[in-house]
């Protein structure tokens, strides 16, 4: 995945969406991802619903982010 951050020509936010960011990530590392009608609650392995903040706060934790919108 190309961010702004990695090209010269590239806008600020062009691109570069920070929640498609980290559900990207979860799922290239097996996870199942899904979101609820409004896009609100999110649910990773057909778990129990979880916010938006939560499915930020798990790839952090999980170290499938690196920093703002730099996946590794």
């Amino acid at each position: 995945m190309t961010h702004f951050h990695d090209r010269k020509d590239a806008s600020l936010g062009e691109g570069d969406d920070p929640v498609l960011d980290a559900v990207a990530v979860l799922q290239c590392h097996g996870y199942t991802v899904e979101p609820d009608d409004d896009f609100a609650r999110w649910r990773i392995d057909g778990g129990d619903w979880i916010s938006l903040n939560a499915l930020f706060v798990m790839a952090v934790r999980l170290g499938l982010r690196d920093g703002p919108g730099r996946a590794q």
